[in-house]
């Protein structure tokens, strides 16, 4: 079942929430068929604070949907205008999340990933390891943070003329990992990397794949492992340890990482909330 959203006219405040012109709008569409998964994300209030902070942090030309919905495909969209609606939506599949969710659960079973990573990545030692509820939640904030960087550079006209696919996940890596508290932000993007590695790990390539708009799924992986090991190479210093980010690569990251938050700090300047800075 595709994404139906609710009138305009129920959607509509009383009165004007903040000074721009937009905001974010969190919708769910209803689901028999993923309630499991409907139930995970509904539950902790997930997309509620999400979309809390985001209203916080960014000035909206226009109102944007954050979805979740039954699509009949494994995917995550950004959809520049809703028929009938001045509005786009950020729309998260919850295919995807079972898909997602198949993916964790698989790594955090002993005998399974671990032939594949080492298993002090997966479970740092002395620490709790996530369950694969919690590990699919940073997958999927990673994703929405994705397809944010997709409406951001729609919506603010951002000067960004190829490989918007790479951009995205690089929006999405500064967001997580320049304002999320604590380690939260690390943990997405490592979770967020170990699915990648896994899959480019059990898949074999072809044409198709290379003639893709996305990087390739081990590229992706590498890329989001030098952000994490950038932004903080002690606690993440073990991808090196073990070979997963070669040391000629990681002595590169701390720039790189440097790079990505002053880039997306002057794209951003014009379009955040004073109050983040």
């Amino acid at each position: 079942m595709l994404f139906v959203p609710p009138s305009m006219s129920s959607m509509i405040p009383e009165v004007e929430a903040v000074r721009d012109r937009g905001d974010f709008i969190v919708y769910y569409n209803p689901t028999d068929s993923f309630t499991k998964y409907e139930k995970l994300v509904k539950s902790s209030k997930y997309l509620e604070n999400k979309v809390k902070w985001l209203n916080s942090a960014f000035k909206m030309p226009r109102d944007v949907y954050v979805a979740f919905a039954e699509c009949g495909v494994t995917n995550a969209y950004y959809i520049p205008s809703l028929p009938d609606e001045n509005r786009g939506a950020i729309l998260i599949c919850y295919e995807y999340i079972k898909y997602s969710y198949e993916i964790m659960e698989y790594l955090v079973t002993p005998g399974k990933a671990d032939r594949y990573l080492d298993i002090n990545l997966i479970c740092k030692s002395g620490k709790n390891c996530s369950s694969a509820e919690t590990r699919t939640l940073d997958i999927i904030d990673f994703v929405i943070y994705h397809e944010l960087g997709h409406a951001l550079i729609d919506l603010y006209n951002l000067p960004l003329p190829t490989a918007r696919e790479d951009m995205a996940d690089s929006l999405s890596s500064y967001i997580l990992l320049k304002f999320l508290k604590g380690d939260a932000g690390t943990a997405s993007i490592r979770n967020a990397a170990w699915s990648f590695l896994l899959q480019s790990s059990v898949s074999s390539l072809d044409n198709t794949d290379f003639a893709g708009v996305h990087s390739l799924n081990i590229q992706r992986f590498h890329n989001l492992a030098c952000f994490a090991y950038g932004s903080d190479p002690s606690s993440n210093r073990d991808l090196v340890g073990v070979g997963l980010l070669t040391k000629d690569r990681a002595k590169k990251c701390p720039g790189e990482y440097k790079t990505l938050v002053s880039s997306w700090d002057k794209l951003l300047v014009d379009h955040l909330q004073n109050r983040l800075y």
